[in-house]
């Protein structure tokens, strides 16, 4: 999967009415840690750059990837996700302020 291939499968997955989105617990910790929002993470995945070459996990048998972008508050997060090929469906892992 490349970053054009990604993106388009994110945007797919944030329109889709069928799709799930799942915070993980350690993602849900770390935005009230930054005093973030659902609506922000998912801004960031809607308008956010992909930063890294999605890669591989076997352990969870989908592609991670990191996306950033500009909050709600303006502040700068990067939200680090995985996004399954064969569902429509995207997990959030964690969400770090980037200074």
């Amino acid at each position: 999967m490349n970053h054009t291939v990604a993106r388009r499968r994110i945007l797919q997955i944030l329109a889709s009415p069928d799709s799930r989105i799942i915070h993980r617990l350690h993602a849900g910790h770390r935005q009230r840690e930054n005093r973030g929002s659902k609506e922000g993470v998912h801004r960031i995945l809607r308008c956010g750059a992909i930063v890294n070459s999605p890669h591989w996990d076997t352990k969870f048998n989908n592609w991670v990837c990191q996306v950033e972008g500009p909050d709600q508050d303006g502040r700068f997060v990067r939200v680090v996700i995985g996004i399954w090929e064969d569902k429509l469906q995207i997990a959030i892992i964690t969400v770090v302020e980037v200074e």
